[in-house]
Parts: C-alpha cells; sequence; structure tokens
C-alpha cells in the first residue's frame, strides 16, 4: 500500500469561495473557505488539489479522504463535495463566474454543467476540528479514467439562517488545519493471459 498525502500552502494550494451577496469578490487569499447563509443563497467553496498525476494510471484506488478543519462553527450543518466540471481559476473565480469571461451555467457553481449532479461524499457537522469526507469514488475516476481533476465544489445544507461556518484554507496560518487530501492506492499492472496452443 502507498500512501500520497498532499496538503498546500497558499503559494501552491487551490482554493477560494464565492458570494451572492459579492457576485463579483474573488477570495483566493482569504484565510477562510466561508460557507452560510446570506439571505437563502449559500456560499461554494471551491477547492483542487494538484500532485495527483504522481499516480499511475493503472493504480487501485483504495481510499481517498478530503479532511477540512472547521474552525468557527455557526450551525449545526450537513457538508458536501462534488466533483466539479469547469477548469476555474482561483484568482479569478466569483459567484457569477469561473474564469475570467467565462459564466457559470448557474450562478454559484451549482449547475449541470457545472459541477456533479450528486455529491461524492458528505460529512455531518456539528463541532469545530477536522471534517473528514470519502470522495475515493472521484479520484478514483480522474486517476484511473482520465476525468480531468478540476477539483471539489463544497456547500452545505443547514437549517438555520444568517449563520456561517469558516473552514481553515490552504492560506491559513496553521500548516496541520489546511485543506488535506490523503490518497491510498496499490501499485498495479496489465494483466496479461498466455496460453500454449
Amino acid at each position: 500500500m502507498t500512501t500520497l498525502t498532499l496538503q498546500p500552502d497558499e503559494t501552491t494550494g487551490l482554493d477560494t469561495f464565492t458570494d451572492y451577496y459579492n457576485a463579483t469578490t474573488n477570495y483566493a487569499t482569504n484565510a477562510v473557505l466561508h460557507l452560510g447563509d446570506s439571505g437563502g443563497w449559500p456560499q461554494t467553496a471551491l477547492l483542487t488539489f494538484s500532485g495527483l498525476s504522481a499516480i499511475l494510471p493503472t493504480a487501485i484506488i483504495t481510499s481517498a479522504t478530503l479532511t477540512l478543519y472547521l474552525a468557527t462553527k455557526g450551525r449545526n450543518s450537513t457538508l458536501y463535495a462534488y466533483g466539479l466540471l469547469r477548469n476555474w481559476v482561483e484568482s479569478e473565480a466569483t459567484w457569477n463566474i469561473y474564469s475570467t469571461g467565462n459564466a457559470w451555467q448557474t450562478v454559484g457553481g451549482t449547475g449541470a454543467l457545472d459541477r456533479d449532479a450528486a455529491a461524492v461524499g458528505s460529512v455531518a457537522i456539528s463541532s469545530t476540528g477536522a471534517k473528514d469526507i470519502d470522495v475515493t469514488a472521484l479520484v478514483q475516476a480522474w486517476v484511473n479514467s482520465g476525468r480531468a481533476n478540476y477539483g471539489f465544489s463544497l456547500n452545505e445544507v443547514y437549517t438555520s439562517n444568517n449563520t456561517y461556518n469558516d473552514y481553515v484554507s490552504s492560506s491559513g496560518a496553521t500548516s496541520t488545519q489546511r485543506p488535506k487530501l490523503v490518497v491510498e492506492y496499490i501499485l498495479g499492472g496489465q494483466v496479461i493471459i498466455w496460453s500454449e496452443q
């Protein structure tokens, strides 16, 4: 079993969030990924890990875990991770666009052409600290099926309004609390079946 751990800092990390009430503002350098309620319009966080190319396409992914650190809790909720379908740009993405001159199909990046319809994984939020989401199926598709790695879209489902949860971003001061992706895999290879006639 081989383990690949990705936990980039601000220089190499790619993450931001988007906000309905500040629809043209980019938050790439924010120390937190801010998810909450803005009058019924939740924010969306975008997150990509580079470095998966180190895993050979023939490898068998046994597990992949996305870990986010909740620094400030405003409410109980469920955090969902979706696979993104847009080649978004960290320093340009906003509620309205995924890169300069390119609008989301649906503002906030929740359209059928923006992200997968179904979440790859989720976790219940009831306290601060590290939160793990199983994203094995999506990472396997990136590594084994040739699907482009555009990263994750993060959203919360909640019951209370005007409250917020803040997750540490790759710009956060504490390195151990930054977003982390841990992939465990087995080195595989082509199977050749030979028979003597």
